[in-house]
C-alpha cells in the first residue's frame, strides 16, 4: 500500500496558491490601467495580508512551516 507523505500542510498551500493568483491579478490589473488601479490596490493589501499570515504562521505553525528550519537549511 502507498502511503502519502505531505510536507506543507494546508495554510501553506492556500497561501502560496493565493499568492500567486494575487501576483497574477497584480499584473494583470496593471497592465488595464485605469480604474483597475483600485482593484491593484486591493491586491496589494492582499499579498499584504498574506505575507504577515506567512510570518505568523512561520512562528506557531507545524514544524515543516517554522521559519527556524529555513534558517537551519541556508546556514548549512
Amino acid at each position: 500500500m502507498k502511503k502519502i507523505i505531505r510536507v506543507w500542510d494546508l495554510p501553506i498551500r492556500l497561501f502560496h496558491w493565493l499568492l500567486v493568483i494575487c501576483i497574477v491579478l497584480s499584473f494583470i490589473t496593471v497592465k488595464i490601467g485605469g480604474n483597475a488601479m483600485e482593484f491593484h490596490a486591493l491586491v496589494g493589501y492582499c499579498v499584504l495580508s498574506l505575507i504577515i499570515f506567512r510570518f505568523c504562521w512561520g512562528l506557531i505553525g507545524s514544524y515543516h512551516a517554522r521559519l527556524f528550519i529555513l534558517f537551519q537549511a541556508l546556514k548549512s
